[in-house]
């Protein structure tokens, strides 16, 4: 089975997918399964619905009619590392963020 088989199968079944349920589901390595989701997302046949750290959820593309992407949890990191003690120090040498 290869992997946009993979998809194609668990996306009948469930509706949505993540490249690990599917990876349990059928046995089929993650790489593949991570390879096949982009190029099937680069020709639109699926989307993200949802990403949540490192954990995409796609659905199929007709099945996507004006639904919001879901994008909280993207920028954690970023947000986290700008409120820390350390980078306002190094954001006051600066002259970015007043003392």
């Amino acid at each position: 089975m290869t992997g946009r088989e993979a998809i194609e199968w668990y996306l009948e079944c469930y509706g949505s997918f993540t490249a690990e349920l599917v990876c349990e589901a059928t046995g089929v390595s993650r790489s593949q399964i991570a390879a096949a989701s982009f190029k099937m997302r680069e020709r639109g046949e699926i989307v993200l619905l949802e990403r949540n750290w490192r954990t995409h959820v796609y659905v199929a593309g007709e099945d996507d009619e004006d639904k919001p992407i879901n994008r909280d949890g993207e920028n954690t990191i970023f947000s986290e590392c700008l409120a820390s003690d350390a980078m306002k120090r190094v954001l006051t040498v600066y002259g970015r963020l007043s003392p």
